[in-house]
């Protein structure tokens, strides 16, 4: 179960994710002219420069592309701590290198060859799947 926080961080980055990426709206805003041969104006009614997009276009863009920046600031270094937290544990980098070197072992299987409880595989498996790597 996703508790709130975990879900606003998805929420955010999607909605970060949504508001930069260029294809999301009718208009394709590049700068400059494009006057490059290779160029597949075809289809356009038009071709316009950013500075002839209407005010609530240039606002809606720089304001999405500020809004991500401060998002993927604010959100990226908690991720990256907690990733960092669960794998400071030596008990489960040794599980993690174990399980990379030899994919498809039961827990069983990991508990015997690592020397180890049952449970403690369980709960440090666990504990990795949370941060889902």
């Amino acid at each position: 179960m996703m508790d709130l926080h975990q879900k606003l961080v998805i929420f955010f980055l999607l909605t970060a994710l949504l508001c930069i990426y260029p294809g999301c709206c009718e208009y394709t805003v590049t700068f400059g002219e494009s006057n490059s041969p290779d160029a597949d104006i075809s289809g356009a009614d038009k071709s316009t420069t950013f500075q002839e997009l209407p005010l609530w276009i240039k606002i809606s863009y720089v304001a999405s592309i500020i809004a991500g920046f401060f998002a993927i600031v604010k959100f990226l270094p908690p991720i990256v701590g907690r990733i960092r937290y669960v794998l400071a544990n030596e008990k489960r980098k040794e599980i993690m290198d174990y399980i990379s070197a030899n994919p498809g072992k039961s827990v069983g299987q990991l508990a015997e060859e690592l020397n180890t409880k049952r449970e403690t595989i369980r709960y440090h498996l666990n504990r990795l799947e949370k941060i889902t790597i």
